[in-house]
């Protein structure tokens, strides 16, 4: 451009100068400036463009890291539990869990313990209220049955199908749950023990350094003292509990603190006024795990496509085949993320979603670099 304005400069005055060449040049100049206009425009919005992208590819990177670390810290929260003696690698956990378990099953206010699972009071409420719905709406079936709108009617006996279906379903929870008492659960945790330790565990203790089998042993002396017993009491449990000191820990806010677990806060409330106590270690172990495992099973993927969705027409301007479909295929991957409910806390399936979460994460890191890359050759245009 500079060539050709130095070139007109130094053109004769002529006639011909002023008639043609002069009027060409400025029509050419003028093309010049308004398609230079133009690329700045389309530069401008693939720079804006590629910025939007970037960060929302950036608050889906921190989801996955989240998830990534939750889990990292609930493996190695497991591993200490059961990382002394792999004999026990599952069996204490399991214990432990069950005698949680127990405790949110039977146990209420104060001191105050359920013969039966509380889950049976619940359902019978739950089926009482729906009986209830149900009896309403079928005698709105009556009077909808003379009317002349079978839309409606046809609305009402699909809620009456549905509420029949969760009251069935809600009986067979009962019939499951029936036979269980607060004193059978703990003959099952000992039966448990005995069916898959091994043989003779129990006389080698002594022998023995490892913590978690003194814990088992010390776990199994008292359940079997509360077995042996005669006439047992709600009393007898509760008083096992304090023995297994499982009923004095509470998980409130103090321990769980802006959705963490506050471990400073369990050794001062616990650890300092039970640290002579057996079991104070392992349970402050086994309660943040499971309060990992809590927050992990019900974890959601906040995942974000809305930028990509609007974006993916106008950002094919990158001119880059290979980083469009490493972006295009990123989000593909994630969508399943997204519509995760639940989080599977089996270990195959726990330890499959790691990987895959961890593949994501390198390819989104990837993409980020070239976008970067590209939005500083692209801002050179604007």
């Amino acid at each position: 451009m500079e060539k050709l304005i130095e070139y007109v400069e130094k053109l004769p005055l002529t006639s011909l100068t002023i008639g043609i060449i002069v009027p060409l040049v400025s029509a050419f100049l003028s093309y010049f400036l308004v398609e230079r206009s133009a690329q700045k425009k389309d530069a401008n919005r693939l720079y804006i463009q590629i910025e939007l992208l970037r960060r929302e590819l950036e608050c889906n990177k921190i989801v996955i890291e989240d998830f990534l670390e939750l889990n990292k810290k609930y493996q190695h929260k497991k591993s200490k539990i059961l990382v002394e003696n792999v004999i026990l690698k599952k069996e204490l956990y399991e214990v432990l869990l069950r005698l949680e378990n127990i405790k949110k099953d039977y146990f209420a206010f104060d001191q105050y313990v359920f013969e039966r699972p509380s889950i049976l009071l619940k359902l019978s409420s739950e089926i009482e209220k729906l009986e209830e719905n149900l009896t309403d709406l079928k005698q709105e079936m009556v009077v909808l049955s003379q009317s002349e709108n079978p839309i409606i009617s046809r609305e009402k006996a699909l809620q009456i199908l549905n509420i029949e279906e969760q009251i069935k379903e809600k009986k067979k929870e009962i019939y499951i749950n029936i036979e269980r008492d607060v004193y059978k659960e703990f003959m099952l945790i000992q039966q448990y023990i005995d069916s898959n330790l091994i043989e003779g565990w129990y006389e080698k203790i002594d022998d023995s350094g490892k913590v978690n089998l003194k814990i088992f042993k010390y776990i199994y002396d008292n359940i079997n003292e509360f077995n042996n017993l005669q006439d047992k009491t709600k009393e007898n449990v509760v008083q096992l509990y304090k023995t297994l000191l499982m009923y004095e820990i509470r998980l409130d806010d103090t321990i769980i603190n802006d959705n963490r677990f506050d471990e400073e806060m369990f050794q001062f409330f616990y650890g300092e006024r039970y640290k002579e106590h057996p079991m104070i270690e392992i349970y402050k172990d086994f309660y943040h795990q499971e309060f990992l495992h809590k927050i992990i099973s019900n974890y959601k993927f906040n995942i974000l496509n809305q930028r990509w969705d609007i974006l993916k027409d106008g950002l094919v301007l990158l001119n880059d085949r290979e980083l469009y479909i490493d972006i295009d295929d990123f989000y593909d991957s994630i969508d399943f993320l997204k519509n995760l409910q639940s989080i599977d806390m089996n270990e195959t399936n726990l330890k499959r979603l790691n990987e895959e979460c961890s593949n994501l994460l390198h390819n989104v890191k990837g993409i980020q670099n070239n976008l970067i890359k590209k939005e500083k050759s692209v801002k050179k245009l604007c």
